[in-house]
């Protein structure tokens, strides 16, 4: 019965090496995505603000996001905001994750979700906005600022 019982161990040692490989891949696979996706969503924040111009977002625009607004829409919504709002002062904070599978035969795509908390001209807005990593890499899915001063 021992004798049987051998072959097994290897086995079951095996099978707990390969399954913590995965998971150790799958957790750093996760901060890889948390911080390309963090970064992408605050570079082109500060840019299309900056630029006043929404072409870099239009870039970098899911075909959903595409759908809803087409390229010269959104960059017509990107320079609407520093025209009432006034120049980007700063980039306060930022809150949000990503939503990926620590397991790599997941079929659902990375997804990322930011609030940027802005200041223009000393004045509070919160950019808000989604993204889905495709093959291309991280697209936005969506993305609107918030502001009191907008809704006057």
């Amino acid at each position: 019965m021992t004798t049987r019982r051998l072959p097994l161990i290897p086995g079951l040692v095996t099978l707990l090496v390969l399954v913590i490989a995965v998971l150790v891949w799958g957790i750093y696979r996760k901060a890889r995505m948390d911080e390309d996706s963090l970064q992408i969503a605050v570079s082109t924040t500060e840019e299309v603000f900056s630029t006043v111009s929404g072409q870099r977002l239009a870039q970098l625009a899911h075909p959903t996001l595409l759908e809803q607004r087409p390229a010269d829409s959104l960059n017509a919504y990107v320079v609407s905001i520093p025209r009432i709002m006034g120049t980007l002062d700063a980039i306060q904070s930022i809150s949000g994750a990503t939503d990926v599978s620590l397991f790599p035969f997941s079929l659902r795509p990375p997804r990322a979700n930011y609030a940027i908390e802005l200041i223009f001209n000393g004045n509070p807005a919160t950019a808000i906005m989604a993204m889905i990593y495709a093959e291309e890499g991280w697209q936005f899915t969506a993305f609107r600022v918030d502001a009191e001063m907008l809704f006057n």
